[in-house]
């Protein structure tokens, strides 16, 4: 047993009484999560390399996935605790009767971190030229941020064909011609304008702007059995999302580690804001989007669907 996890514990018993020694130690401590190889899991990374979660009581195995839209689901069938998942895949399963919990906030999109992108030499060079065209976005808010965009730009959304293909094979879909642009996102905007690309529009701008991208979350019925497990995870999370918010270096670290992502690219690479609350507010744009541009059947309130979440934890 790690000596620093032992005072840790004996710290949070004599202030607060909570803590893995304690009576509120998690129901669960080994844990099944899965994330996407993208830097707004960094966080989770962190975590583990800084011990945090051991700090916690809690083990946390990460599994790889391509697609939140695949991850999701198998939360109901108990195939895995938790997931970072985008609010629009979360969103439209709830819509749909999925009963999910946000457990914590991931990540916030930034200027450059998404960009509708076209290969250089293809002839396209705006946005408005991508009429009658075929865009590749992954199923989920990739998807949503093009439609927002096309509508600022004085387009609709069945101006183009949507092809979904995972944001790693972008580079190569613009190459091989399954399609003639992109809704790349970090770091593989940076990947495809390596392979030729060339940006046509920020699509993380004027409406999009600081908008919410994913979140941590479970199935209802295991927060509900789980609260204390789930309270060890977000306060975990939390000091590694404050680590990442204020340490550029300490998110750079990690990303060659799970994301494939070399460290020239890590240092260059335009990075997602790290929230350190979950503001039902600002996550409510999402599915207000979502009900506009009928990914919803009505508005959803997402007000219910989120977590209690743990006391804000001092910097440091």
């Amino acid at each position: 047993m790690r000596w620093g996890a032992v005072l840790a514990g004996l710290t949070l018993v004599v202030s607060a009484c909570s803590g893995p020694g304690s009576g509120d130690a998690p129901e669960k401590t080994e844990l099944r999560v899965a994330v996407l190889p993208i830097p707004d899991a960094a966080p989770l990374y962190i975590a583990l390399q800084r011990d945090l979660f051991d700090d916690e009581g809690l083990t946390v195995r990460a599994e790889i996935v391509d697609d939140s839209t695949r991850a999701v689901p198998r939360l109901a069938a108990g195939e895995l605790d938790l997931a970072i998942a985008d609010y629009m895949t979360v969103f439209g399963l709830v819509d749909k009767g999925a009963r999910l919990r946000v457990v914590a906030d991931a990540s916030q999109a930034g200027p450059g971190t998404a960009a509708l992108m076209a290969q250089k030499g293809s002839g396209v060079t705006t946005i408005q030229e991508l009429r009658g065209m075929k865009v590749a976005a992954p199923a989920g808010i990739g998807t949503l941020l093009v439609e927002v965009t096309l509508k600022a730009n004085g387009m609709e959304p069945d101006d183009v064909t949507m092809v979904r293909v995972p944001y790693p094979d972008h580079a190569r879909a613009l190459n091989d011609g399954r399609a003639d642009a992109s809704n790349a996102w970090e770091p593989y905007v940076t990947a495809v304008e390596k392979a030729g690309g060339i940006k046509l529009a920020d699509t993380v701008a004027g409406p999009t702007a600081d908008f919410p991208v994913a979140g941590w979350v479970a199935a209802d019925e295991w927060a509900a059995k789980h609260p204390r497990t789930m309270a060890a995870f977000q306060r975990a999370l939390l000091k590694a999302q404050k680590l990442a918010a204020g340490d550029r270096r300490a998110v750079q670290d990690v990303l060659p580690a799970y994301a494939g992502i070399d460290a020239a690219t890590a240092a260059a690479m335009v990075l997602p804001a790290y929230p350190i609350t979950l503001d039902v507010k600002r996550v409510q744009r999402v599915a207000d989007f979502m009900t506009e541009f009928g990914h919803l059947k009505a508005r959803l309130d997402v007000a219910p669907l989120m977590a209690q979440q743990p006391p804000q934890l001092r910097a440091g």
